[in-house]
């Protein structure tokens, strides 16, 4: 567990330069080892996976070198140990599919308001292209291997990835800021990295669950699982459409 303490500081420069590598430079970087590396007759197929694949490595290679070497914080600082315990998986597995409805409801407001803000048409215009953005990764006529790669990437990489910079990182970073209200920030932050707009809502109500989750286990095991859980619930949804 960590300690009772929170332990994690940053200096604001510190921050923006995380959170602009995170917005900016990684998927950058990561486009560019694709394109510069991967045939082209692979692109088609293989352009999209291996760039979410390689950004998330970076992702969780640039929060584990901040964290660790950077702020010298211990694993144990940030919640993670080498033992999974099964209460820690059991509330990770729950929370997973709890933030599945979270989703749901988050959306079906979001399109409500929306549609005040926009008019129906728009709205519907804005749902159908953000739900494409998600739909098109796993389309069943792709090859397995690349479905294979998305799946490990969605559930697996993504939720380590994310839950090691939003929680472990700057969720910690702004608790020792600005206490409590460090939830919301990490929260809003995680939001508005999606680049979503329909969306916004549920991932906002997504991220407050994740942060909940890991302030209440002090580990990040339980964040990660349920992220994780969430994500595979949603490519089985999509590649049973």
């Amino acid at each position: 567990m960590r300690r009772n303490e929170p332990v994690i500081t940053d200096t604001v420069p510190g921050i923006l330069a995380m959170l602009g590598a995170l917005a900016f430079i990684l998927p950058s970087a990561s486009a560019a080892i694709v394109m510069l590396t991967l045939p082209t007759h692979y692109r088609a197929e293989w352009e999209i996976p291996l760039t979410l694949i390689i950004q998330q490595v970076l992702m969780i290679a640039l929060s584990l070198w901040h964290l660790r070497g950077n702020l010298e914080a211990a694993w144990a600082d940030f919640g993670v140990t080498a033992r999974w315990p099964l209460r820690q998986i059991k509330i990770g597995v729950l929370a997973g599919f709890g933030m599945l409805v979270i989703n749901a409801t988050g959306i079906i407001l979001s399109q409500a308001l929306a549609a005040t803000i926009f008019g129906v048409q728009k709205a519907q215009l804005l749902f159908t292209s953000e739900q494409g953005r998600v739909m098109g990764l796993f389309q069943v006529e792709k090859p397995l291997p690349v479905l294979l790669i998305l799946v490990i990437s969605v559930g697996i990489l993504a939720p380590l990835a994310e839950e090691l910079f939003f929680r472990a990182y700057l969720y910690n970073v702004f608790k020792q800021r600005i206490g409590a209200h460090a939830l919301w920030v990490s929260s809003l932050l995680f939001t508005v990295v999606h680049w979503y707009l329909i969306h916004a809502l549920s991932v906002f109500m997504l991220g407050l669950v994740l942060a909940w989750v890991y302030e209440r286990s002090k580990s990040l095991w339980p964040a990660v699982i349920a992220h994780g859980t969430m994500n595979m619930l949603v490519a089985i949804a999509i590649l049973s459409y």
